[in-house]
């Protein structure tokens, strides 16, 4: 009788690199225990092959190993019958990885074998004393993990130096098991903290750390790969100034303990910046949380393809303003984006303008689109649902205008000479369909992008950052006696209705410094050829009444009412 020979894969497993550099390691000595037991089966046809599956210095508890994957492929590839290893943990020490293997095992009739244990899953018993053995040895590992975490938790608590990658500033002392000071690196970190505590920005500490070419700590790992030596980011100069390992101590599960290292930050210093700190993220908490946010998360930097966030800066004034920041321009030390910030005021209701346009004309909204979409938009039922829409989205409230904008809008990018709004075809159908037309869009449209492209201008001057769009046909800024025209009327309003009695009372209305109120008032008394010769000083600018359109009037009671329009 002709016995068929059977291919034979010896796998090899170690846990740790420990003594693999050695001439003969433990991977070869289950090599050779492996090849003797297959030597003792050649009556059976058994075959060692050539090829090594041997994993040094990977555990047990996880099968993504590269020499398991690449057995694993062989496996697959019908070039392997029996896969012998020299105990079953070596193949794995989880019980769910081991049965997700076997059942790969039989699906292409590979049998698996472990010598020391006289396992054979070729017969009904092996296959019983192998599930047996692998809950034990998953007990085990489990045990053996429990063991681990309580010894390391136990060293953590009392300050001890457990091992890992240490903090910029110290170094590990592996005879003795502590942490010492690195002197060069404690110096760049007394340097983080004192520049913080004078600027109490991390981003102005990042630009002087990067101005004098201080990088970050530079090492090579077991396997020869360089790790590190780039400049500190935003987030690891944060971490630097809260870790409080700086003044000899060990965070540990959300709580501190004394460490044995010493500190290379003096106490009060170290509370101090924690104070500085504190005091930043409540004021910031305060400022993101007052208002409601209609386009977060669907602001893009075009030239950068990042999101912008919205972040509000709150003057000695007590002027607030609100910008759409670069998130990727934001975290480098010096400005490379063109955009970098973009009025948050002016980008948002343009957007919220040329929604509302869109809702009103289903012709424009045609135009964006294209396929069955543009034809459903030209007809005569959508024309009547989108009017519906538009005369509720004057009424919504800001929560509902968020979910209807989020339905409608994909993303917005954003560029210094246009916006580029991208419209959901999935999105469009949707509203339409909740507002009776009788029209949903194909599989092959869900994903189709309306693009509406919006010309506009980013200008700065006077230190403040302006967004035009084309429709207002801004040839130039407006001059500082021009804006104080338009705010004196508006404050002698005030006083008029009755609103305001006070010069407090008009500055806070007005948002402006209490001290420019009462000379600022004075103007709205200045005789109406005066204030036209004024305010025709520059090109036209767009105004929103047609009468401003037309030139500034003669006369002063229809000036004020088109200052207060203003």
């Amino acid at each position: 009788m002709k016995i068929e020979p059977k291919r034979c894969a010896i796998y090899t497993r170690k846990s740790h690199d420990e003594g693999l550099e050695q001439d003969y390691n433990s991977l070869d000595a289950q090599r050779d225990a492996a090849m003797n037991y297959i030597a003792s089966q050649r009556a059976n046809g058994w075959q060692a092959l050539p090829d090594s599956y041997d994993d040094g210095g990977w555990s047990g508890g996880s099968i993504n190993r590269p020499a398991l994957q690449r057995m694993m492929t062989d496996v697959r590839a019908g070039l392997i019958d029996i896969v012998v290893v020299y105990k079953i943990d070596r193949l794995s020490r989880s019980l769910t990885d081991f049965a997700e293997l076997q059942a790969e095992f039989e699906k292409y009739d590979v049998s698996f074998v472990s010598v020391t244990q006289e396992i054979n899953t070729g017969t009904s018993s092996g296959r019983m004393m192998l599930n047996i053995l692998m809950t034990f040895a998953q007990f085990e590992r489990e045990v053996i993990a429990e063991r681990i975490r309580d010894k390391l938790s136990a060293s953590k608590k009392k300050g001890k130096y457990v091992g890992g990658l240490l903090p910029l500033g110290y170094r590990g002392d592996s005879v003795n098991m502590k942490m010492v000071i690195e002197p060069e690196e404690a110096k760049i970190v007394r340097l983080i903290y004192d520049e913080y505590l004078r600027t109490s920005s991390p981003k102005a500490v990042q630009r002087l750390l990067e101005g004098k070419g201080i990088r970050g700590r530079e090492w090579v790992s077991k396997k020869g790969l360089r790790h590190g030596g780039r400049p500190l980011s935003i987030a690891v100069i944060r971490d630097i100034l809260q870790n409080p390992i700086y003044i000899g101590k060990l965070r540990y599960r959300g709580k501190v303990y004394d460490g044995e290292h010493e500190g290379i930050i003096p106490v009060k210093l170290w509370e101090r910046v924690q104070s500085t700190f504190k005091a930043n993220s409540e004021s910031c908490h305060q400022r993101s949380g007052r208002d409601l946010k209609p386009f977060a998360g669907l602001i893009y930097c075009g030239h950068c393809n990042a999101p912008m966030f919205v972040t509000a800066v709150t003057k000695p004034n007590g002027r607030r303003y609100r910008y759409y920041i670069c998130h990727v321009d934001e975290k480098r030390a010096h400005r490379e984006c063109p955009l970098h910030r973009v009025p948050a005021e002016t980008l948002e209701q343009l957007l919220l303008n040329r929604i509302a346009a869109l809702l009103k004309t289903p012709t424009m909204l045609a135009k964006i689109c294209g396929g069955e979409l543009r034809n459903a938009l030209d007809t005569r039922q959508a024309g009547e649902a989108l009017e519906n829409i538009a005369t509720l989205w004057s009424a919504m409230f800001p929560v509902e205008r968020y979910k209807l904008i989020h339905a409608l809008i994909q993303r917005v990018l954003v560029f210094e000479n246009e916006v580029r709004i991208v419209f959901r075809a999935e999105g469009i159908a949707g509203l339409l369909k909740e507002a009776g037309a009788d029209f949903s869009v194909s599989s092959g449209s869900v994903d189709l992008e309306c693009v509406l492209t919006v010309p506009c201008k980013l200008r700065r001057y006077a230190g403040q950052v302006k967004l035009h769009s084309a429709d207002e046909q801004a040839d130039g800024p407006r001059l500082p006696i021009q804006t104080a025209l338009i705010q004196a009327h508006q404050g002698m309003e005030q006083i008029i209705s009755g609103k305001a009695t006070t010069m407090r009372q008009i500055a806070r209305a007005l948002n402006m410094d209490r001290s420019f109120v009462a000379r600022t008032l004075q103007l709205a008394n200045l005789a109406p050829d005066i204030v036209k010769a004024i305010w025709e000083n520059r090109q036209p600018v767009s105004l929103t009444l047609d009468k401003l359109r037309r030139g500034i009037p003669d006369s002063w009671e229809e000036q004020r009412k088109l200052f207060l329009g203003k």
